[in-house]
C-alpha cells in the first residue's frame, strides 16, 4: 500500500480519535476541577481563527502519522510501551511548547505538576486507543493495519 494512503488513514484514525476518546477525557478532568481546558471548545483559536475542537483534531491527526509509522516500524507487543512512551512524551512537550508559545508563556509557566500529569494521562489513552484501531486483527500482537 502507498505511504500516501497509508498516512492519510493515519491522519483520519486519529483525528476522529481526538473527538471520540481526547475530548471526551478533557470534559471529565475539566469537570473533576483537574484542568483548566474545555473540550469541544468552539472559540477561535490563532491564528486563523479555526475553532479549538478543530485544531485539536487537526493536530491529533498530524500527530498520529509518525505514531503509526513508529507503530509499524515496532511492530509486536514488546515494542508498546516504548512506543506509548515515547508518543506521549514527545506529544505532551511539544502540545506544552505550542501553546506555551501562542500564549507569549515560558514552557515552565505551562507545566505545574497536575497540569502536567493530566496531559499525559490524556495523551496516553489517546495514543493507545490510537495504535489499537490501527492495529491488523488478523495478526494479533503483530503490528498495525497496512490499509
Amino acid at each position: 500500500m502507498s505511504f500516501a494512503r497509508t498516512a492519510w488513514t493515519d491522519f483520519l484514525v486519529a483525528a476522529i480519535t481526538t473527538a471520540c476518546v481526547h475530548q471526551p477525557l478533557v470534559a471529565v478532568l475539566h469537570a473533576l476541577g483537574m484542568t483548566p481546558w474545555i473540550a469541544f471548545d468552539v472559540r477561535p483559536t490563532a491564528p486563523l481563527g479555526v475553532p479549538a475542537v478543530l485544531s485539536a483534531m487537526c493536530f491529533g491527526g498530524l500527530w498520529g502519522v509518525p505514531l503509526g509509522v513508529l507503530a509499524r516500524r515496532w511492530a509486536g507487543r514488546r515494542h508498546g510501551l516504548l512506543l506509548a512512551a515515547v508518543s506521549v512524551a514527545s506529544s505532551t512537550v511539544i502540545a506544552g511548547a505550542a501553546l506555551a508559545f501562542r500564549r507569549g508563556h515560558g514552557y515552565a509557566d505551562w507545566h505545574p505538576a497536575g497540569l502536567l500529569a493530566a496531559a499525559l494521562v490524556i495523551n496516553m489513552i489517546w495514543a493507545t486507543v490510537t495504535a489499537w484501531l490501527r492495529r491488523d486483527p488478523r495478526r494479533p500482537g503483530r503490528g498495525v493495519t497496512q490499509t
